[in-house]
């Protein structure tokens, strides 16, 4: 029995999605069949096949297809791929099918490929989809997205999310027997990746590292103001401390801390790195930071916590109450409200605090061992075979 994975993201393309069904595809013990976009891809392992369908388009074109195309500008690429898996007997009725969103263009390949030729079909949903508290508020938009989710979640045979929040929030809308259909399959980290770079003992400044792009409501600015507030009211709590930003702000490339009146010793901005120094940097921080949007509840699990659990050093969380907290909080790490900016500033100085005294520790084994690319493939494998 085959999984045919069809992902949009694949490595050598850098996206979280990529490194994520790269990692499933690596660790699975089935045979696989990968169908991507990304010119270059090589397969991970043996029993692994990988056919590529690169995709180009003038940059202009794929910027309006944002505003213009739905679920989102990879649709025509998703499609094309579908026609031509069913034409050339790229997805067999014996195998199962494992589409994966983001792009959410791939579930409506995987949906066009139920209806055609039947097989067992498996929708992995990364973030919410109709439902995503990032969508624009565009109510024709939404209620488009919405009904293309209903389909496809009522089309597949089994729908997987990253967390229990999230199915809470997507499988409420839906009959209690679809709820049937439900798993959590979270992501991984690969310990293998993480080499021998760590912390060196004693010496330069408490460094403190977030590594990802910024965008949206999830953005640098409450986290930089309290570092101003702090700074102005309690200086000394920031003294020998360093805070790094490895990333991007999309749509804000031109902002400075410098600003908000915080030196460059203090709040740093740095240029996105690959994904195997964002790996290094993050085991040779004194402490790993997350922050997320000030909404009321958080149903996300972002890929970047999965590789700090597996970098192994202590947490710290700006971040409402949901998915990442109960995480972070099971980690032994900090959580703080990123509501508003004195409520990131205590956070900051209890952090600081609990890191100088050495009471905010690494994640423990267990938790470590619970995302580990390995167990999390064979989850998957046994979901697969359930389908099957």
């Amino acid at each position: 029995m085959t999984a045919v994975l069809l992902s949009y993201f694949f490595p050598p393309l850098k996206a979280p999605r990529a490194v994520q069904v790269e990692r499933l595809a690596r660790h699975s013990r089935l045979p696989m069949r990968v169908l991507c976009a990304a010119e270059g891809a090589v397969p991970p392992r043996e029993g692994v096949e990988v056919m590529t369908f690169p995709y180009k388009s003038p940059r202009w074109w794929h910027l309006a297809k944002h505003l213009l195309v739905l679920p989102d500008p990879h649709r025509a690429w998703a499609m094309r791929v579908a026609r031509q898996a069913a034409t050339r007997g790229l997805v067999g009725r014996d195998e199962v099918l494992v589409s994966f969103g983001q792009p959410m263009s791939d579930h409506l390949a995987g949906l066009y490929l139920k209806r055609k030729l039947g097989m067992p079909w498996i929708a992995h949903f990364s973030d919410p989809w109709s439902d995503n508290p990032y969508l624009l508020p565009i109510p024709f938009a939404r209620a488009r997205l919405a009904r293309m989710e209903r389909a496809v979640i009522g089309a597949a045979d089994r729908v997987l999310f990253t967390s229990a929040e999230t199915v809470d929030l997507v499988m409420a809308k839906y009959p209690p027997a679809w709820r049937t259909k439900a798993a959590v399959l979270p992501h991984a980290h690969d310990p293998a990746l993480y080499g021998d770079a760590s912390r060196s003992a004693g010496g330069g400044p408490l460094l403190l590292r977030y590594l990802g792009n910024f965008y949206r409501q999830r953005n640098p600015l409450t986290l930089a103001r309290a570092l101003a507030l702090v700074q102005r009211r309690r200086p000394e709590v920031l003294e020998g401390v360093r805070v790094e930003l490895i990333g991007r702000w999309v749509g804000h490339a031109n902002w400075s801390p410098a600003a908000l009146g915080l030196p460059e010793s203090l709040l740093s901005l740095r240029s996105p790195v690959g994904y195997l120094d964002s790996l290094r940097l993050m085991r040779e921080a004194d402490a790993l930071l997350i922050v997320d949007a000030p909404f009321e509840h958080n149903v996300f699990f972002p890929s970047k916590l999965v590789d700090y659990l597996g970098a192994g050093r202590p947490i710290v969380a700006l971040t409402p109450a949901g998915t990442t907290a109960d995480i972070v909080a099971a980690a032994g790490g900090l959580v703080a409200s990123p509501a508003s900016v004195e409520s990131v500033a205590e956070g900051l100085a209890q952090a600081l605090s609990r890191l100088r005294a050495g009471s905010l520790t690494a994640p423990g084994e267990e938790v470590v061992r619970r995302y580990a690319a390995s167990r999390v493939a064979a989850d998957f494998d046994a979901l697969v075979r359930g389908v099957a």
